[in-house]
């Protein structure tokens, strides 16, 4: 197993990422696109604005957690779906205006731009099934290491890691040989 370097992600993080990444990704084309080219706001602040009011309400104890992290995770995804949308208009623009001088900058740009988009997408999808409570499957833990999967190791300090799992296996000169004469 490889470790991967990712904080424990709830989907409200996640979702602040996303709006995060988005932006400051949207922003770097800003030189590429035109002038009236759409914009990508920058919604990281309300999506932490949310993740500091569900930190608060789960510190009270009241009993009323779950309901506020599923609303407030659920406001969250709407951020994230928006910056979404503000992207792919992005995307087209900087694809509309790839010609002549600049055209490869402006699609590897747009490619960029795309992976991101498609992760953040993934995140809105996994927090309308989790407002739904319906069981998500391939969960995506981390917006900059997509490849991560949470590993359960059933350790009682850390019983959930995050990472990839490697199979190695080793060729020897015999096992070369066995090959060759069969």
């Amino acid at each position: 197993m490889v470790e991967s370097d990712v904080r424990y992600p709830s989907d409200l993080g996640l979702a602040a990422d996303a709006t995060r990444i988005l932006a400051r990704e949207a922003a770097k084309t800003d030189a590429l696109a035109a002038a009236d080219a759409p914009r990508v706001r920058d919604r990281s602040r309300a999506a932490d604005r949310r993740l500091r009011t569900l930190n608060r309400t789960l510190a009270r104890r009241t009993g009323q957690g779950k309901e506020a992290a599923l609303r407030l995770t659920g406001e969250a995804g709407g951020l994230v779906a928006r910056s979404v949308g503000e992207t792919r208009r992005r995307i087209a623009r900087l694809r509309q205006r790839a010609r002549g001088r600049g055209a490869q900058a402006k699609l590897a740009a747009a490619k960029r731009l795309e992976e991101l988009t498609d992760r953040a997408e993934k995140v809105v999808g996994q927090i309308a099934r989790r407002v739904a409570e319906e069981k998500i499957t391939d969960r995506l833990v981390s917006m900059s290491d997509p490849d991560a999967r949470p590993i359960r190791k059933g350790k009682l300090r850390q019983p959930t890691e995050f990472g990839s799992v490697f199979q190695i296996c080793e060729i020897t000169e015999n096992t070369r040989r066995g090959a060759r004469a069969a």
